[in-house]
């Protein structure tokens, strides 16, 4: 029992000494043993006091204490933070060079490659030269097309003037199931009195043609009529009719071009007539299962034809009386249609107005803007959204017009308009406006459309008579707007009546170039199709949602979910791939007149006599618009890319400053999405500057640079400072560009930009003789090559070989068997048999057909010395594993050689994969810095589809390799092509682990160097923009994101500098579900709901228990029909029960609508300068420097390793792969659409005035229009005959009744 006591008390007496030998540990270390001893010897006295009450206790005497080995406190020392230094990671990078330039010496091979083109000439880029070739070709091209089009004018015109009625089993070939059988048919209403079967109800044979991109037949044209219009219409079957004969003079203008692309015949009864005859559906790139709302008559480059640029101000009635009614509905298409059929070279505005006058967008409020796609859509956007409250006040609505429409007429810097119209939309007018309108605009400029918006059956007022007194005193259109079908025959009312005074002059013609657009789709088309994907991806998600209903709402699903749609819309991660190509192109157009300059109306009164009234009046209309297209794929052929080398482009802009052809136009989203605003993207939304700033913010310098070029001047040259933009917007060089430019028809502006220009190319003038065509197909037989896919050399323009090397082949082997060789043979032959490969229509581009042929003799050595284990090509034991050396000329030739390593993540691949020579990423990079090996990283940015469950585009073989390549140069620093070698990233990070990864004995730690173990230290090797090239776990992968807290270090040092990549072509996805403003319910109040509401479902389900146990007890007297009447009626119910219990609202897709908008991405430039080595060269420090770094030598790239405890820098750096909306600081109540058109109208650019003649409003020419008031009966002398009538049947009544009476009746009828 004392034992018992005694050890508690001894534990409790050992661990509060202990507790103080650990704050005295160090002190204990070193006591000596006497020490230790008089210790222990107090810790005896101090137990003997303790327990000196307790009897039959002896204290412990402890002995032997000097014979006792005490074993020293040992202090467990910190571990100390090891670095990596400076000299070692030197080390690892300048062995990392010299692989790369070990494997380039031993297989690449450059000085072969140099010596063999030593006797290449070299000259100076001219840019000048560049220029006026591109400038002379593409006026030569726009000259013979026009001379096409006015071809079909003329012969339409005289076809109009012969007035043969077509026969009464006259049938046309429809566009529409031109390849099928048709049935006849049958008319489903009694009393129909038009003809239903007026088209070929026999198939047409088509042939497929790459040309054409479609189904089409040479031998006839076809005839595609809009939806709205009847083409059994007599008066529409007329036109058609003697349409068909343009058909010699489509085909005289083809034979004598055979590139020629659709020609085509835009009547204004609505029907399009074109050639060949093509399979409407196969020219439709998008197929959708809905109708077509392609109307020719809308497109622009018809409505240009009727005589542009003009003002319209669109007035809409917002009284109380418009909400809600058809009235309402009915308005707004017509605004719709009208704001389509508008060119950009019109401005607009729409005015809503009750008491008050408002823009629908606030600020467009007292301005005008230009119809393009931006503005439009922003209008479009918001016309469903204002609000109509009060009454009508039309005379204080038209004062705001007139005012600011001559307000407009004094704006300097813009282009002038040529007319100037309103348009008044209401359902009630109780004044006489005229005086008033008179008053306001007396020199007569402004025209007035009113349409009265009313129910059919509606009642009626004065509204008629004095809408009709006002729009006819003003030179307008007066109609009534009552369905649906009257929207686009009333938009184009509008048209006709401002084509007037063009054709009112009879004489000048006008020749009317394009605009770029996408040959017969619709932007309707692509809303509707974005529609249909968020259909589909509801009816995935209701899938899912049957199948599996936890596993969909599971909360980490609905993360991923709701983060898909996140990335989409604000980082702008949306897939850009273009999977559809929508046949870009722009068009020649020129009106038709129609002959007639006068006609008589006639109506019949409203009255009791009903008699008719006529009046004649003058006619000044446009029979059609007769065109040719020219698509940018081929108008890319004939202009001189292949001059421009690494880094130059050729830009098309328009008289307005919107971008024709550019290589970073992006016409697509979402692989088959048309993007909206593709049409109107300005020059300096692509070519921007290379000083850092905000979007829109258009420096100085720039927007002078613009006007010389747009407006002041029609030819010239700049040097800008700015950013060359590639690898789909990732990448871009900072570098002086040398811009020269020359105006083409006073329309298009060619602008050749060049790097360096410079710089000198082996691009001397060569010809194409048979000796050296010998010479090429030898060396080019033997072994695999590769040329640029889009550039000319030799080319069918029906393609008849597989790929275009096989092409090239063959034309070198033509010419070095034909003396007479012709380089260009267009002229078609018709003929019932197809023609031999001989006699198929082609061009060629002497010049580039003659430097590829030197190219290829001067690399066949090169090409023809294969890999073998005992020649220097030897590649087994290369530490970058299996490669593909290659080289490619500034002439688009690619040569390659495999080489196959022992051990090896993935087989080489053939070097066809990058085919595109000095267009290809990695060339650019290498031509930009000559003297330095680029090993270029593919910049791949995350592509989502709007579609969850769709498959992620595939990732093409070109991305998934590394390639390492240096400009090959000659002498006098001559560019003649790049060199290099493609590898697979995964040998990279096995060299990078070997370099900066070594394994270390554990006891040996503290005198081993200090490596990358991937734990405390990371080794990255990225390159000068900041992309990691190794590792690649993940490709893509950037600094800033990998690890935030070293490239913040690096920008603080100024060892990156931040600029910005402006993205003036994206799109944005507004939300279309409406959000509720009601309060969110406290939650105990959803639980008593929920309560309530679980209580009502379980009693509704044992009534209806109840209800089958009772029915069934009284079912004995039933049928069997009736028996199975009742299980089916409860067999639905319990379906629609169980789907109820399955429904959950979080399945609900989010709606959305896209807009173009503007979004920005951080563009990071490694800097070489001394403040940056020096940054590099110092230490490391935990967190505050968290890296070692060094320059790979002589390569782009920098080797770093990174601290990776540190904790990520608030903020963190800006990501690249982040594309971010911007839209200044305008309201952000607005939409998207609205968003973006007041941040373009904020600091408009301006365009310069139409090429074509301005044919204003003559008030006074248009006064046999002007015959206002009521309708007159004709006189008494036109209807004498009428008069007579009575008489005349009275006495024919008398004479048959005679004759009845009468025995010889049938001899009185002889």
């Amino acid at each position: 029992m004392k034992i018992k006591l005694i050890v508690p008390i001894i534990l409790t007496a050992i661990l509060i000494r202990s507790t103080e030998s650990v704050k005295h540990k160090n002190v204990l270390q070193n006591r000596t043993v006497a020490e230790v001893k008089n210790s222990l010897e107090k810790h005896e006295d101090a137990l003997s006091e303790v327990l000196k009450h307790k009897t039959g206790v002896n204290p412990i005497k402890i002995t032997n204490v000097t014979q006792a080995k005490i074993k020293p406190f040992v202090k467990k020392e910190k571990k100390i933070l090891r670095m990596i230094s400076t000299k070692s990671i030197e080390n690892w990078a300048q062995r990392l060079s010299e692989v790369f330039f070990e494997i380039e010496s031993k297989l690449v091979k450059r000085e072969e490659l140099l010596s063999a083109f030593s006797d290449a000439m070299m000259v100076a880029r001219n840019g000048t030269a560049l220029v006026n070739k591109a400038a002379d070709a593409l006026e030569d091209l726009l000259t013979r097309r026009v001379k096409a089009a006015e071809n079909i004018m003329r012969k339409a015109e005289e076809l109009d003037k012969d007035e043969t009625p077509p026969p009464d089993n006259y049938v046309f070939d429809h566009s529409v199931d031109l390849d099928k059988i048709k049935e006849k048919k049958i008319p489903n209403q009694k009393g129909w009195f038009m003809p239903q079967n007026c088209t070929n109800l026999q198939k047409v044979p088509l042939n497929e043609s790459n040309h054409f991109d479609g189904k089409v037949s040479l031998q006839t044209s076809s005839v595609y009529v809009s939806l709205e219009v009847f083409e059994c219409d007599p008066k529409v079957m007329k036109h058609i009719y003697w349409t068909e004969g343009l058909l010699s003079t489509f085909k005289k203008n083809y034979a004598q071009d055979a590139t020629t692309d659709f020609q085509y015949f835009c009547s204004a009864k609505g029907f399009l007539r074109h050639y060949p005859a093509a399979l409407w559906d196969d020219m439709h790139q998008l197929k959708l299962n809905t109708d077509d709302v392609y109307d020719c008559r809308l497109r622009s480059w018809y409505v240009s034809a009727g005589g542009a640029p003009r003002d319209v101000l669109v007035l809409l009635d917002a009284s109380g009386s418009m909400n809600g009614s058809s009235n309402q509905v009915i308005a707004e298409e017509f605004t719709l249609a009208l704001l389509s059929a508008l060119t950009d070279d019109d401005q607009v505005n729409v005015l809503y107005f009750n008491e008050k006058v408002n823009s629908l967008i606030q600020c467009f409020n007292q301005k005008m803007v230009p119809a393009n796609h931006v503005n439009s859509a922003a209008m479009m956007e918001e016309l469903r959204e204002y609000t109509k409250v009060n009454e009508t006040k039309v005379d204080y609505a038209l004062k705001y017009a007139i005012k600011l429409l001559r307000k407009q007429r004094l704006i300097r810097d813009r282009p002038k308009s040529c007319q100037q119209a309103i348009v008044l939309l209401t359902d009630s007018m109780y004044d006489n406006y005229t005086d008033l309108v008179r008053h306001l605009d007396p020199g007569n400029n402004i025209r007035l459309f009113v349409f009265w918006l009313h129910d059919r059956y509606g009642l009626r007022d004065d509204t008629r008579r004095l809408a009709e007194w006002l729009s006819c005193a003003r030179d307008g259109y007066f109609a009534e707007l009552i369905t649906h079908a009257d929207v686009t025959e009333q938009v184009m009312s509008v048209l006709r009546v401002l084509v007037r005074p063009l054709v009112a002059q009879r004489d000048h013609r006008l020749r009317v170039f394009s605009d770029i657009y996408a040959h017969i789709e619709d932007p309707r088309r692509s809303e509707y199709h974005w529609t249909q994907k968020e259909n589909a991806e509801q009816l995935y998600r209701y899938k899912e949602l049957r199948k599996d209903k936890r596993k969909l709402l599971d909360p980490r699903r609905m993360y991923e979910d709701w983060m898909h749609q996140w990335k989409l819309n604000e980082y702008g991660q949306y897939y850009e791939g273009e999977e559809l190509n929508y046949r870009l192109e722009i068009s020649v157009s020129v009106p038709v007149f129609d002959a007639t300059t006068a006609e008589n109306i006639t109506i019949q009164l409203m009255e009791e006599r009903q008699r008719n009234s006529t009046r004649q009046y003058p006619v000044n209309r446009l029979l059609g618009v007769a065109g040719v297209d020219i698509p940018i794929d081929h108008l890319k052929l004939i202009l001189p890319y292949h001059q421009l080398g690494a880094g130059g482009s050729i830009i098309l802009v328009d008289h307005r400053g919107n971008v024709v052809l550019h290589d970073n136009l992006k016409p697509t989203f979402d692989g088959d999405v048309l993007r909206p605003g593709y049409r109107t993207v300005d020059f300096l939304d692509l070519e921007q500057p290379a000083v850092s700033h905000l979007p829109r913010q258009y420096l100085p310098d720039w927007l002078k640079f613009r006007r010389n070029l747009i407006i002041d001047k029609e030819t010239g040259n700049m040097t800008m400072y700015a950013k060359n933009i590639f690898e789909d917007g990732m990448r871009a060089t900072l570098e002086n560009r040398q811009y020269f430019w020359r105006r083409v028809l006073d329309h298009y502006t060619v602008v050749v930009a060049l790097p360096n220009p410079d710089a000198h190319w082996a691009g001397s003038e060569s010809q194409f003789t048979m000796k050296l065509a010998e010479a090429a197909l030898k060396s080019l037989s033997r072994t695999d090559f590769a040329v640029q896919p889009d550039w000319l050399y030799c080319r069918h323009v029906e393609p008849h070989f597989d790929s275009r090397e096989a092409e090239v082949l063959h034309f070198i082997r033509r010419r070095s068997d034909e003396p007479n060789f012709a380089m260009k043979k267009l002229n078609h032959i018709f003929s019932p048999i197809p023609p031999l490969l001989l006699e198929k229509t082609y061009q060629c581009d002497e010049g580039l057909m003659a430097r590829l042929c030197k190219d290829a003799i001067a690399t066949d050595k090169w090409a023809r010395e294969h890999e073998h284990p005992h020649r220097a090509r030897d590649c087994s034991t290369c530490e970058l594993g299996s490669i593909t050396t290659f080289f490619a000329s500034e002439n688009g030739l690619t040569r390659w050689q495999v080489h196959h390593a022992t051990s090896e993540h993935a087989a080489p691949v053939e070097g066809s994969v990058w085919a595109r020579g000095p267009r290809e990423a990695w060339y650019r990079r290498a031509a930009h810095r000559p003297a330095a090996l680029h090993v270029h990283a593919p910049a791949r940015r995350p592509q989502l589809r709007r579609n969850s469950f769709a498959p992620p585009p595939p990732v093409p073989v070109s991305q998934q390799w590394l390639t390492a390549a240096r400009a090959l140069t000659s002498p006098d620093k001559g560019i003649i092509g790049v060199t290099g070698f493609h590898f697979y990233p995964s040998h990279l990070d096995d060299l990078l682990n070997s370099i900066t990864k070594f394994p270390c004995a554990e006891e040996d730690e503290e005198s081993c160097e200090v490596s990358c173990d991937g734990e405390t230290w990371m080794c990255v090797v990225v390159d000068e923009a900041g992309w990691v090239v190794a590792p690649r776990g993940g490709a893509g992968v950037h600094l800033a994101a990998l690890h935030p807290a070293a490239m913040a270090a690096l920008l603080n040092a100024s060892v990156y500098q931040l600029n910005w990549l402006h993205d003036y072509q994206s799109v944005c996805f507004t939300s279309t579900n409406k959000s509720s403003a009601a309060l969110m319910v406290p939650s105990i109040l959803k639980s008593l709901w929920r309560s309530i509401a679980l209580v009502l479902r379980v009693a509704q389900e044992f009534i209806g228990l109840l209800t089958i146990v009772n029915a069934g007890a009284g079912v004995a007297a039933e049928t069997v029909k009736e028996k199975m009447k009742r299980s089916n009626r409860l067999r639905k119910n319990y379906e629609a029960d169980q789907f109820e219990s399955l429904y959950d609202d979080r399945v609900l897709v989010n709606r959305t609508r896209f807009a173009a908008c503007d979004r920005t991405r951080p563009l990071y430039q490694l800097q070489h300068t001394r403040a940056a080595a020096d940054a590099l060269r110092g230490g490391p420090h935990p967190c505050r420097w968290p890296l070692a770094g060094a320059l790979v030598p002589r390569t782009n790239l920098l080797l770093l390793a990174l601290y990776r405890p540190c904790a990520p820098p608030d903020p963190r750096p800006p990501h690249p792969q982040h594309n971010r909306q911007y839209s200044g600081d305008v309201d952000g109540l607005l939409s998207a659409a609205s968003q973006l058109a007041c941040w373009r109208n904020r600091e408009p650019l301006h365009g310069r005035q139409s090429r074509t003649s301005c044919f204003p409003h003559q008030y006074d020419q248009e006064e046999g229009y002007r015959q206002c008031g009521p309708w007159l009966p004709d006189s008494e002398k036109k209807d004498i005959s009428s008069r007579h009538l009575p008489s005349k049947l009275f006495l024919a009544v008398i004479f048959v009744l005679m004759c009845i009476i009468n025995s010889n009746y049938f001899n009185c009828a002889q």
